[in-house]
């Protein structure tokens, strides 16, 4: 097992998700403004 390769794909995960959190978090407040 590469220890190194894991961390990279754990950072990139957690990179991704949190694109992927701000984006529904940001269209939330977009629907909210909205109303």
């Amino acid at each position: 097992m590469l220890p190194l390769l894991t961390l990279a794909t754990m950072t990139r995960f957690r990179i991704h998700s949190g694109y992927y959190l701000v984006i529904l978090y940001s269209f939330r407040n977009l629907c909210g403004g909205f109303k």
